[in-house]
């Protein structure tokens, strides 16, 4: 049974200076997907989130056996035909297994009209451990217009969560029982409504959900539904009380009086009767049809002009049945009144006032707060419909053969001021391999080569590096690996507490600290008991270097000293040395 994913938001990015590409040369496998718009749109869309089926039976291996992707999909990746420009998506259902499927929404940024060859991209998968980066709140966001976005996956009696994150999540309301799944629905999983139990939504607590008109608009709505019954007045969505009471009308999605007729109304506030015609409709004469689902596509846009008189005003409500061309309003008598206003609360399944609910399915409503284009409206049917032939998924699958593997990372590495620091990678694949150090992910170091060297190191270099290295296929990133700069270097073994090591070792003179200290100073004395240089240490088995020079940078007379540990002020140690010019 097809069910759809939950809500997971992750938002991951490699910031490097590669236009934020992604590196899937680990990912096994992945096929190529074609996008035509021949015959279905005349001029191009932008920022279009378009919906891609996959089934067991086409992209078996996707599925099942050791090639499935992993649950709901979580391996998935989207690209553009390059393989590394990310496009974002939201994965809509995913069922693993025989007869699984999985449909998946890919916000595409420009698509060409009338095109064979109009967008191409690529879905990646297989890949253990792989973590979702599923986002529907980027595939339908805000600043694309979608103002609500339900997909009506959840379980029965839950809220119907909005994909944008904006809120305006829809709660089951009234009848003997919530709306119950539909899960022969058109994507993944839908909503079951009776009319007969009152089933309903109600989005938000008050009138203040989904204000969508104003005089000058605009707006639209979107939604897939399937009448069990025409016979009655039914509505997908309103904001609109059906008893004339004053300040409570402004759009309803509905069957309009003859019943099989889908109608878009729209009271904008401008304009308002409490007598009949008192609102701008648009009708689809027999668009209802029972047992079938039907894509409506309404809405309204006075393009920023209020209306003031019936045939401009009407011809800015439109709804389209199934892609059609837009049907545009329809003339009616208008008088300026008080009955138009917010005051209505938002429903999904019913008008207001306990009228008109919803018999059937519904699945898939969006609302938006722009107008889409007819081509953006004809496309998002085209694609959506089952059976759709707009997007031809391929059924060869297609390996990462050539493409660089990073066999062995980088190491993290600790080096005093002054020293060398380097850096190795391991990398395989087929033909020239191109190497590219970055440090801190945003300063490109080193030379095309497998190896880092540092030299002459200083507290700058201390940070992250990582190793990016192409080929002609494709290109895999590398760990990071840290290096850490300090003036003291980690000893491998630990002297006891009763006593360091001092030595000179050529013009300097090292000391040997303890493990298991903690405050630790280390003093120089001279024969007199005179303090001739001291410093603070960290913890653990440490070797500190002086260079026999005192805190005015004179160098320390030839002679005997004493080299003291302290811990906590306490005296621990004491070591002699000996400096001779």
């Amino acid at each position: 049974m097809n069910r759809k994913v939950g809500w997971v938001l992750l938002f991951t990015a490699i910031f490097l200076d590669l236009s934020l590409a992604g590196d899937y040369s680990s990912w096994a496998k992945y096929r190529n997907i074609a996008l035509s718009t021949s015959g279905i749109t005349t001029a191009g869309v932008a920022k279009i989130p378009v919906l891609i089926r996959f089934t067991e039976t086409n992209q078996s291996d996707m599925f099942t056996g050791s090639t499935a992707a992993l649950a709901n999909g979580a391996d998935i990746r989207v690209t553009k035909s390059d393989g590394t420009t990310d496009l974002p998506f939201e994965m809509d259902s995913w069922t693993s297994g025989t007869g699984g499927s999985g449909a998946i929404w890919v916000l595409m940024d420009s698509v060409p009209g009338n095109n064979a060859a109009a967008y191409s991209l690529r879905v990646y998968w297989n890949k253990a451990g792989a973590a979702t980066m599923s986002s529907p709140a980027t595939t339908f966001s805000s600043s694309n217009g979608f103002l609500a976005v339900w997909h009506f996956n959840e379980a029965s009696g839950s809220p119907a969560l909005n994909a944008t994150g904006n809120g305006n999540q829809a709660t089951p309301g009234g009848g003997s029982a919530a709306p119950a799944n539909n899960t022969a629905s058109i994507i993944g999983t839908g909503k079951n409504f009776s009319a007969s139990s009152s089933q309903y939504y109600q989005v938000g607590t008050d009138s203040s959900a989904l204000n969508l008109n104003s005089n000058t608009g605009p707006y639209i709505i979107t939604a897939w539904v399937n009448p069990t019954s025409c016979s009655s007045r039914i509505a997908a969505i309103s904001k609109y009380a059906n008893d004339n009471s004053s300040g409570t009308r402004q759009y309803a999605l509905h069957t309009a009086n003859t019943a099989t007729d889908w109608r878009m109304t729209d009271d904008p506030a401008a304009l308002s009767n409490t007598t009949a015609n008192n609102e701008y409709v648009a009708d689809v004469v027999g668009g209802c049809v029972e047992g079938s689902w039907t894509y409506l596509a309404g809405g309204y846009n006075s393009n920023n002009v209020a209306p003031t008189a019936d045939a401009a005003g009407a011809a800015n409500v439109f709804l389209s049945v199934n892609g059609a061309t837009a049907v545009t309003g329809i003339p009616a008598s208008q008088a300026t009144g008080t009955s138009i206003g917010t005051g209505g609360s938002t429903f999904i399944g019913k008008i207001g006032s306990n009228e008109r609910y919803m018999d059937g399915a519904i699945d898939e409503m969006t609302v938006s707060n722009v107008v889409r284009p007819a081509d953006w409206i004809k496309l998002s049917y085209e694609t959506q419909k089952p059976g759709a032939t707009a997007i031809f998924v391929s059924t060869t699958t297609t390996n990462l053969p050539g493409a660089p593997s990073i066999t062995s990372n980088p190491a993290n590495r600790s080096a005093t001021v002054g020293t060398t620091a380097k850096f190795g990678v391991v990398a395989t694949g087929t033909g020239s391999l191109i190497y590219k150090w970055v440090r801190r992910n945003t300063d490109t170091v080193g030379t095309n080569s497998d190896t880092l060297t540092l030299s002459n190191v200083s507290n700058a270099d201390t940070g992250s590096y990582k190793c990016v290295v192409q080929n002609s296929v494709s290109m895999a990133v590398s760990n990071s690996a840290a290096l850490t700069v300090t003036p003291v270097a980690l000893l491998s073994h630990a002297p006891s507490l009763s006593s360091f090591n001092a030595r000179v070792s050529g013009s300097a003179v090292v000391f040997d600290l303890p493990k298991g200290l903690s405050n630790i100073q280390i003093s120089v004395m001279d024969l007199k008991g005179r303090e001739v240089w001291n410093q603070r240490v960290n913890t653990g088995s440490r070797e500190v270097s002086w260079d026999a020079k005192t805190p005015s940078g004179a160098l320390a007379a030839a002679g005997v000293y004493s080299a003291q540990l302290f811990s906590e002020g306490l005296k621990l140690a004491e070591a002699r040395v000996i400096i001779s010019r």
